[in-house]
């Protein structure tokens, strides 16, 4: 499981441009880390640091820093040139993979900046313009400036909480989330015009039950998006859309509420432990399905199965 702590290894190596890791970070602390329990899909960090110079470096993924503190001004290279530009709260600066760049942040004595990277394999980003049938010579990645992504925020905060509760344990929960961002990604900053949904009214009945059988039928197993939406005959970008439009839920949280379901008919017959329970619907472990359970049911497994015994020991007694 996903732990945070001070000062921990960064999972987004920084690289200088001749291809040699730099083994300093150029940052002063790291706040926060993810470690690669998504499959290493998408990885987050958070840095404070103090006026610095990060000099013609590059990272391996594609990186969004998104400015979480005050704002601040710094300057960045464009070609000989040093341009000065102000950051204020919620601006992101995107930075391609092996892209080479050169930023010095304008901090007064004694001020820390507060960053958030997101950083996105490259492997996923091809994957995701094969499912579009999209060629990747087609699409131009340049480094660049936004004063604010409400799309990206948003991932963000979802990837941050998946760490914290536990779902980022959960392939399904991480896949769905690359895809979102690697679509995101392709559209806003590589200028990719997307097709429109297949259908505006959203998966047709047999689709729709397709998904649902599969789904039902896999809950202890490793469940992705990609494997569901192949059985549907579907892109993952298609059928992430439709399935929200047919049921008004991401297919991650369809996944869950099954899950939930199904632990609470095994635990009613009290066979199986909480934590066999956990196992045997496909949760991570057992605090990811005491968490989803009390937002379903509004209590804890125990205090269910608690009440059960109770209910079954009275049953009993008036027999």
């Amino acid at each position: 499981m996903t732990t945070f702590a001070v000062k921990p290894r960064p999972s987004i190596d920084f690289w200088s441009s001749n291809g040699v890791l730099q083994t300093d970070d150029p940052q002063n602390r790291t706040i926060l880390s993810s470690t690669a329990t998504n499959r290493g899909l998408i990885r987050v960090e958070e840095f404070h640091f103090g006026q610095c110079e990060i000099p013609d470096l590059m990272f391996k993924q594609h990186v969004f820093a998104m400015n979480v503190g005050d704002p601040l001004s710094c300057e960045y290279k464009d070609g000989a040139r040093f341009r000065q530009r102000f950051h204020a709260t919620g601006a992101v600066c995107f930075v391609p993979s092996n892209r080479p760049f050169c930023v010095r942040l304008l901090l007064e004595q004694a001020l820390l900046g507060n960053y958030l990277y997101v950083a996105l394999d490259p492997a996923v980003v091809a994957e995701t313009l094969t499912k579009l049938q999209l060629v990747l010579d087609r699409v131009e990645l340049m480094i660049q400036w936004r004063k604010r992504d409400s799309v990206l925020h948003n991932i963000a905060l979802a990837i941050q909480n998946g760490i914290r509760f536990g779902d980022a344990g959960d392939l399904l929960y991480s896949e769905a989330l690359s895809t979102a961002l690697g679509v995101h990604l392709l559209r806003e900053y590589g200028n990719v015009k997307l097709n429109p949904s297949e259908s505006p009214s959203g998966l047709s009945r047999e689709r729709l039950q397709q998904a649902f059988d599969y789904i039902q039928d896999r809950l202890s197993a490793e469940l992705t998006v990609s494997g569901i939406a192949k059985v549907v005959g579907m892109s993952v970008y298609h059928f992430i859309r439709l399935f929200r439009e047919s049921t008004g839920k991401s297919p991650y949280q369809y996944v869950i509420d099954a899950r939930v379901r199904k632990a609470k008919e095994l635990l009613a017959t009290r066979k199986l432990t909480i934590a066999e329970v956990a196992y045997e619907v496909g949760f991570v472990d057992q605090s990811h399905l005491t968490r989803h359970f009390k937002r379903a049911f509004g209590m804890t497994p125990s205090t269910f199965v608690s009440l059960s015994c109770r209910t079954f020991s009275f049953n009993g007694r008036n027999r």
